[in-house]
């Protein structure tokens, strides 16, 4: 089933909570996430967005779930080369440790 997506008054409801939160001090870093409307109640999630320093890369390829665990094991920490993976590599479900 999709999200619905929000309607008009319910984006109007987010914008005036969002602009009510930056006049107060101490919810200036905080910006309304979730909203939840019931006949006697609303509820509203509040979310502090953060920026984490670091890098990205795209790799415009897709990487096998599999071969991504076995480098975590070997701690190589490398992505798996493109056409690493050998069909006899991927474990049965017979034989799975989980």
């Amino acid at each position: 089933m999709a999200d619905k997506l929000p309607s008009r008054p319910t984006l109007d409801i987010r914008d005036a909570l969002n602009e009510l939160l930056r006049r107060n001090d101490r919810t200036q870093d905080k910006e309304v996430g979730e909203m939840y409307l019931g006949s006697a109640i609303f509820i509203a999630r509040l979310k502090r967005p953060q920026v984490l320093e670091g890098s990205w890369e795209d790799l415009d390829r897709t990487v096998d779930l599999f071969d991504l665990i076995d480098a975590h094991q070997r701690g190589d920490g490398s992505l798996p080369s493109r056409g690493s993976h050998r069909p006899g590599d991927r474990p049965n479900k017979s034989d799975s440790q989980f």
